[in-house]
């Protein structure tokens, strides 16, 4: 897998400059002189084809895939961009722990039962109470608290500052 990984990154970290890219994309930006917008999509295609030819043993996995999935559901149904979770790690984090520790417990969400009947969120829940709304489903509460430390992730990754010193 450490070899699927450095092609992501070769891939990722490609510069601007066109002699140091692999022959087939440098052939590919060469057969196309005219509209760049095309070029440069055809040009991301194939990047985003190998990547994910690098990353298929991982993606085949079922927890990953339902973290994608869930992830694309915030992004696109939700709304939740990565410029509006920017500066949020923190919080992402919180809510993260919240459905982590649902999931964790096998009695579900009934662990944490309001007197009115209603579910508390645990932990440091940011986003207030009517916002608060875990599964019976033990894996559906893992996937969401995943999917929320992939966000904070994201968030961290595009501020080199707040991600802190690596070890």
């Amino acid at each position: 897998m450490t070899d699927n990984i450095d092609v992501v990154r070769g891939i990722l970290d490609r510069t601007n400059d066109v002699r140091s890219w692999p022959a087939d994309e440098q052939a590919l930006h060469r057969a196309w002189t005219g509209d760049f917008v095309y070029r440069r999509d055809a040009l991301i295609e194939l990047r985003l084809q190998k990547i994910l030819a690098a990353l298929q043993p991982a993606l085949a996995t079922p927890g990953i895939a339902l973290l994608a999935a869930e992830r694309v559901r915030q992004i696109d149904t939700k709304g939740f961009s990565l410029e509006n979770d920017r500066g949020r790690a923190p919080e992402l984090l919180a809510a993260a722990d919240s459905y982590l520790l649902v999931g964790a417990n096998h009695g579900g969400p009934d662990g944490w039962v309001n007197p009115d009947g209603s579910y508390a969120a645990p932990g440091g829940w940011p986003w207030g109470e009517e916002n608060w709304d875990p599964s019976e489903d033990r894996v559906r509460n893992l996937t969401i608290s995943g999917s929320l430390i992939a966000a904070a992730i994201d968030d961290l990754s595009a501020d080199p500052h707040a991600a802190g010193p690596t070890r």
